[in-house]
């Protein structure tokens, strides 16, 4: 590819990888509304996640520029926001306890990524199901 080409579709490398990200986990988890139970999109994502472990964990690693935990937060909001049919998020507590739940399941499985003794891909994520149960299954006013 020709160096002009590339900026033609992205303004530096990390433009690119943000949409290399926001795309695969896109590929995973909001391609898979509507074929499988939430719960099984999070097991996959986490399948995902930890087959590419070697990638985001040098993504992690060697750049500040791209929070990988809050394009990780995005796309389970999404994810919340399309299973939780039971209730509208229709005030801001309800908007502000979903955001932190996602975010710290996203900040604890994006950090497991460069973990020297990583936790078992199977495990945390059962711990992400649990935590997104709370709000995905429970009725709410």
């Amino acid at each position: 590819m020709r160096r002009q080409t590339f900026y033609d579709y992205f303004q530096d490398k990390y433009e690119l990888l943000v949409w290399f990200v926001a795309d695969s986990l896109g590929e995973t988890i909001e391609a898979n509304f509507g074929y499988l139970p939430w719960r099984e999109i999070v097991q996959l994502t986490m399948f995902e996640l930890d087959a590419q472990r070697p990638f985001y964990a040098s993504v992690m690693r060697d750049q500040q520029e791209v929070d990988l935990v809050d394009l990780f937060a995005a796309h389970l909001q999404d994810l919340v926001q399309h299973y939780a049919t039971s209730w509208t998020q229709n005030t801001t507590s309800q908007r502000h306890v979903t955001e932190l739940v996602v975010l710290g399941i996203s900040y604890r499985i994006m950090r497991n990524l460069t973990a020297v003794n990583p936790i078992d891909y199977e495990i945390i994520g059962a711990d992400a199901i649990k935590s997104l149960a709370e709000i995905i299954d429970q009725p709410h006013p």
